[in-house]
């Protein structure tokens, strides 16, 4: 499913009548489509849920939405709502008649911003709202996007009748994107990369005009490309086959490689030498460093991104600078992964860090919320085979203790699944190997990991394309 299809379903009502007053945002540019999966439901219906993992662009989607339809956007980061909020930001006759779509974006930060209760009564006063006038049920009328879990949670309140016919709704999600889409978005992320390194005033205008001009150049999409076809020896797939298999694809396509992939090629400034350099050295360990480049860069994004901000902007005292480091974040992940995600267990280290409780209350409860949209998980599972045994690996690495006791205790749960999955591979060996040849000081390898990390390097020992084996 394509972008032009769900506004075609916006468009089939009429639009063009947002609230008096309101207009739409500019369109984002440049602006990045995603494919979409289809869920259930018909596009025609009152209710769209649109969701996505985190990173994959939902905000410049709903922009592009709003502006390509010339509907009302609310954006819940940025916007208290409660209840009766949607009444009030539409005209009500052309909101049933499907000629007044509204475009809600950012259900999870509303719950952030507005708390739990003012966002579930935002939700259930717009189901009332809608439900007072039911001559139009097969035109849009809200579009909702958000993260699976706040998307699941919104088709719930959404979806409950009170005796009356229920409010039509139709599910849809955000999936990978294909082989051009992902080399320019790559590309948009160095840009974007280039502008926040130039607004640190790290490089200066001189600078970072040529990091633009590189990033638009020729060079650097041969450079792209040999990237993409690193992952595709990494990931030992056949040539070609990067953007077809599922794993690769999977890896590939995930908007948060595409932003590391860019943000690591932002600041090269001699793009030919490293496309040189990509050329000589495939057959050697280059392959998996950028694999490797890439999921440290997600991990370090997360922390200075999605959590530190939010927590220090309501700060009453200093927030430790180490607060969810990657250490920090597999050990929760593994939580996560074991279905513990309602009962995080916290390091008392990590508590007495912080220099006032309600700091590490609020701490706490941002980790909590964002934690579950982390980018190496898809509905509290591993997001791929390669994600999957970065967290094992890191876990194994930074001695969580959550891992180990569920590998001592040898019961049967998500985590030892993972484990059992990722022996079958070669990816937890190459990560291992990563940390060995880093000398990140892990220290010795437990014995209760051995045969899964050896039966991983026993999985590594196929040729590749020719070019012999990683090592």
């Amino acid at each position: 499913m394509t972008i032009s299809e769900i506004e075609a379903a916006i468009f089939h009502g009429g639009v063009g009548m947002p609230a008096p007053g309101v207009a739409p945002p500019a369109h984002p540019n440049p602006y990045i489509a995603p494919n979409f999966e289809f869920i259930a439901g018909e596009l025609n219906s009152e209710v769209i849920i649109i969701e996505a993992p985190a990173a994959v662009g939902k905000t410049v989607t709903a922009q592009h939405l709003s502006a390509k339809t010339d509907s009302r956007l609310l954006d819940l980061a940025k916007t208290r709502v409660g209840a009766y909020t949607l009444r009030g930001a539409v005209e009500t006759t052309a909101f049933h008649e499907g000629r007044c779509p509204i475009i809600v974006d950012a259900l999870d930060e509303g719950a952030l911003l507005s708390g739990d209760d003012n966002r579930d009564e935002f939700l259930r006063t717009s189901r009332d709202f809608i439900l007072t006038e039911r001559s139009v049920q097969d035109r849009v009328k809200v579009v909702f996007l958000g993260r699976p879990e706040s998307a699941n949670w919104a088709e719930l309140i959404i979806a409950e009748r009170d005796g009356r016919s229920p409010v039509t709704i139709c599910r849809v999600r955000v999936s990978f994107f294909d082989s051009d889409a992902s080399k320019e978005l790559v590309r948009l992320y160095s840009r974007t990369e280039v502008d926040l390194l130039f607004d640190k005033n790290q490089i200066d205008e001189g600078e970072k005009q040529q990091l633009l001009t590189q990033i638009e150049g020729p060079v650097m999409a041969e450079v792209i490309e040999g990237y993409f076809s690193l992952l595709e020896d990494a990931l030992q797939l056949d040539r070609g086959h990067l953007w077809t298999d599922d794993v690769g694809r999977s890896f590939a396509g995930y908007a948060p490689t595409l932003a590391a992939i860019g943000s690591l090629l932002a600041p090269v400034k001699n793009p030919y030498a490293l496309l040189q350099d990509l050329r000589l050295n495939q057959p050697n360990h280059t392959a998996w460093d950028v694999i490797d480049q890439v999921t440290h860069k997600i991990l370090v994004r997360e922390q200075q991104e999605k959590i530190l901000p939010p927590v220090r902007r309501a700060a009453k005292g200093r927030i430790p600078e180490d607060a969810y480091n990657s250490a920090e974040q597999v050990e929760y992940l593994t939580q996560v992964v074991m279905h513990r995600q309602f009962q995080i267990l916290w390091p008392n280290t990590i508590e007495d860090a912080f220099d006032e409780p309600v700091d590490f209350e609020r701490y706490r409860e941002v980790v909590t919320q964002q934690l579950p949209q982390h980018p190496f998980l898809k509905d509290y599972e591993a997001a791929n085979d390669v994600l999957g045994s970065k967290i094992l690996c890191a876990a194994i690495c930074s001695g969580s203790t959550t891992l180990y006791a569920a590998a001592i205790d040898g019961v049967k749960n998500g985590l030892m699944d993972l484990m059992e999955t990722a022996a079958r591979q070669p990816f937890l060996w190459r990560f291992f190997k990563s940390e060995m040849r880093a000398d990140r000081g892990m220290g010795v390898l437990d014995g209760v990991y051995l045969g899964y990390v050896v039966s991983s390097y026993y999985n590594d020992h196929e040729p590749m394309h020719g070019h012999g084996r990683l090592t």
